[in-house]
């Protein structure tokens, strides 16, 4: 089985070809870190649901059922899991598909240092995960 932290670790290693222009290195560690913390969290989250590990579910439901999760003990690191899922969504939708930035997220995008840290709070999240509690987004999957 695949493990989605070797895109982190793809997007860390990015970071270190300066053949390659920054803004190339920053757009593509954009995409990695989005998908490798997008597969973690959807391989959790289905694993509290009982439901197979490739079971389909959109982003869109994957950011609602972690922001809508109300489970005392784990709400606030859902919801601040959704937050840094949206971000990373966001960044990774400008660096993908815009030229130039239209938003906020396209400016970080572009920006080595910024996605260096952005890679740095995917690789702390990843590190949590195993101590987190998905049962309450799980019940938020549709």
């Amino acid at each position: 089985m695949f493990d989605p932290r070797g895109f982190n670790d793809v997007a860390k290693g990015i970071k270190g070809l300066g053949a390659v222009s920054a803004e190339a290195r920053a757009r593509s560690m954009a995409g990695r870190s989005y998908y490798c913390l997008f597969l973690a969290v959807r391989i959790k989250v289905l694993a509290a649901a009982k439901r197979p590990i490739d079971s389909k579910v959109e982003r869109g439901a994957l950011s609602n059922a972690l922001f809508a999760s109300t489970d005392p003990a784990s709400a606030a690191q859902m919801q601040a899991l959704g937050k840094l899922l949206q971000e990373l969504y966001d960044c990774r939708q400008q660096a993908d598909y815009r030229i130039v930035p239209t938003n906020k997220a396209g400016q970080k995008a572009q920006r080595l240092d910024v996605m260096r840290r952005m890679s740095e709070l995917v690789a702390d999240a990843l590190n949590r995960l195993d101590g987190l509690d998905f049962s309450g987004a799980a019940a938020k999957l549709p």
